[in-house]
């Protein structure tokens, strides 16, 4: 890991923030769903962030569901991105880093360890598994091979931004050298402005006991960025910690109810039990 570039995102944040930036992460349902029953037991969860006045070049934040034992389920990594670094819009779940998990632009940590794509139900380093179902260790910085092959970033792949002074001229980057980020790509992959999916991840309920279900994130960390550095052979976000006074969290719950059928049953029995005449005697 470059600590210049990206500190030990174990350590409280406490650099301050620009005024009037932000970061919001919160999580969806993919296809919208918000019950669990046995006619559909598979919800499709995407962590989003959208960054107001920056982009967003790393973060850490585990997945947990306080409450909710690890034998009621299973957990996965989601499909997220296509091997052209564009969003995978299909449903399915996988472990290749930098398709699953983390988006690929994401994913520079996770290639070095796949520890960092999400460790599921397990400890490792600095984080200790719990009873409850959770995914944890998710590391995500903006870097190296998963940065260039960002749409947008390197079309001409000379392994070079297309942003830099330099591009083009066959001259290596000095160290130190930057380059500003292009604002489509900003936008579309490092959140600026916009909400955009930055981890997939699948539960499957096996366990239908009717209960709410609190799928929240925890211990998040966050950096920003507003150009890229050349440091170490390679180019990566030129970050800056964000306060965490200005990360904001948004969980989502689901129901989990008895099938769509089942109740009506059961009001209907109700209702002839309470018709039924009493037998006197």
């Amino acid at each position: 890991m470059r600590a210049a570039l990206f500190p030990a995102l174990a350590v409280a944040l406490c650099a301050p923030t620009v005024l009037g930036q932000s970061v919001t992460f919160r999580i969806v349902e993919r296809t919208g769903q918000t019950q669990v029953n046995p006619g559909d037991s598979v919800l499709d969860l995407a962590v989003q962030a959208r960054f107001i006045g920056q982009n967003l070049g790393g973060f850490y934040f585990d997945v947990q569901m306080p409450g909710e034992a690890e034998s009621r389920g299973t957990l996965a990594r989601g499909n997220i991105s296509n091997l052209d670094g564009t969003y995978d819009n299909t449903i399915g779940v996988g472990n290749s880093v930098g398709r699953s998990g983390l988006a690929r632009q994401y994913s520079y940590f996770g290639t070095v360890n796949p520890n960092f794509n999400g460790l599921i139900n397990t400890s490792a380093g600095t984080f200790t598994n719990t009873p409850s179902q959770e995914i944890g260790l998710i590391t995500a910085f903006v870097e190296g091979g998963p940065l260039l092959g960002t749409p947008g970033i390197d079309l001409d792949g000379d392994g070079n931004p297309d942003t830099w002074s330099g591009n083009g001229l066959g001259v290596p980057p000095a160290v130190g050298a930057t380059a500003p980020v292009n604002a489509t790509a900003a936008a579309l992959y490092f959140a600026a402005g916009q909400f955009i999916d930055v981890y997939h991840f699948r539960y499957t309920v096996t366990d239908l006991t009717p209960r709410n279900l609190h799928i929240q994130l925890n211990a998040i960390l966050g950096q920003q960025f507003s150009q890229l550095v050349f440091s170490g052979g390679i180019w990566g976000a030129q970050n800056s910690n964000v306060a965490s006074t200005a990360i904001t969290n948004q969980p989502i719950d689901i129901s989990i109810v008895p099938a769509p059928g089942a109740a009506g049953t059961l009001g209907l029995a109700g209702l002839l039990a309470a018709r039924r005449p009493r037998r006197v005697g």
